[in-house]
């Protein structure tokens, strides 16, 4: 392969407006080196390193070489990014290939990443680029440039910016199913990045009570048959006597345990046994009436001690945790814990739930029935 370093070298120091003696100047060698190296001459090999950083291109690019492809280019990065085993490092890598790329985005997505994953103690230092960085990335035509811009805004938006912020936030997943513990793994992390350790710890709290309520949501399929269905569903029961105390739960649970409950109670009556399905369906609607009973607005206990999710209250709303210093931590979306009076009434009255058929018309069905419709009606 043919060099062209003498070529290289003098159309470098003509895109910088430099004379001979300027770029010798810059380099710390003389003016008659750089004229010697322009008329076909070559520098000393040490002297290469040197002289690519300064013009700042690969030392291939410097000796002619052919140039990389945007795509080779990014390989090359992937490769390098990959191997370095720490933050700053990444930042400072990413920078270089953005200041050898500055209209490609590739490089400012990879630094965003870089300065939003590393501790407080680093990407305080990096406060400025990051916000420049989101404003480029906020401009590009991928989808995934941009949500990861709304991302990085998160970090860095005041307090009173972020519930605009966070509600901007898409799932990356392509749908709601995970979304509000991304959005709280979103919050995690701007605690994190501000050096905000008890508010990671109020998050970390909060994924736990989140991941139990996706735990307890989850629902085996009717196909199964009741019998499957109604063993399932007491496997999920057995969650409550981790938050139980002398025969109680926390207030908070009352609406999940209650509609877990009435379902149990349907599967039992498509078992034909009778007597359980009664003993569950009637604790289903002790649990409901309890859970009604307090104000929609009231903070209740996920545990009596606080022992599990260091204190934390839900709203009867589900829109809203409270941490136990009284900050409250919205979910930006209804968490599911389908006991509304609206829900309950459909899951009564439904015909899909044919295994409610055996006890649809005995007068303690009938006046809990009759029970939820008045609460309903008392909501609209």
């Amino acid at each position: 392969m043919e060099l062209k370093i003498s070529e290289q070298i003098n159309r470098f120091r003509k895109d910088k407006n430099l004379t001979q003696e300027e770029l010798a100047s810059a380099l710390g060698v003389s003016s008659q080196a750089v004229s010697n190296w322009e008329r076909g001459g070559y520098p000393d090999i040490t002297l290469l390193p040197v002289i690519a950083q300064f013009f700042e291109v690969s030392v291939d690019e410097l000796m002619g070489s052919e140039r990389l492809t945007p795509e080779q280019l990014h390989k090359e990065f992937d490769k390098q990014y990959s191997a370095v085993d720490d933050y700053e490092n990444r930042i400072m890598l990413s920078e270089e290939y953005h200041r050898k790329n500055p209209n490609d985005l590739y490089y400012d997505l990879a630094l965003g990443w870089a300065i939003c994953n590393a501790d407080y103690a680093i990407n305080k230092n990096y406060r400025g680029e990051f916000r420049s960085v989101i404003d480029r990335l906020s401009h590009s035509n991928n989808p995934y440039d941009v949500d990861s811009a709304r991302v990085f805004r998160c970090m860095v938006c005041g307090d009173d910016e972020l519930d605009s912020f966070m509600q901007q936030l898409d799932s990356p997943y392509g749908d709601t199913d995970h979304i509000i513990s991304y959005l709280n793994n979103v919050r995690m992390d701007r605690a994190r990045f501000n050096g905000k350790t008890d508010e990671v710890e109020i998050c970390d709290q909060i994924a736990s009570f989140i991941d139990d309520c996706a735990f307890l949501d989850y629902g085996c399929p009717d196909e199964y048959g009741p019998s499957i269905k109604a063993d399932f569903l007491k496997s999920q029961l057995r969650f409550f006597e981790r938050v139980e105390a002398n025969g109680k739960i926390p207030a908070g649970w009352l609406g999940f345990r209650g509609r877990k409950q009435l379902v149990l109670a349907a599967c039992l009556w498509g078992c034909g046994r009778n007597e359980d399905g009664w003993a569950a369906f009637e604790e289903g609607i002790e649990d409901l009436k309890e859970w009604y009973s307090h104000p929609c607005t009231e903070s209740l206990l996920l545990s009596f001690d606080g022992s599990l999710y260091g204190g934390l209250m839900v709203e009867q709303t589900t829109r809203a945790v409270y941490s136990k210093d009284g900050r409250c931590w919205p979910f930006y979306m209804r968490l599911h814990l389908g006991s509304s009076p609206e829900e309950i009434e459909e899951l009564l009255t439904a015909p899909r739930w044919a295994w409610f058929n055996s006890a649809r018309f005995d007068p303690r069905y009938l006046a809990a029935l009759d029970w939820v419709k008045s609460l309903s009606d008392a909501e609209e």
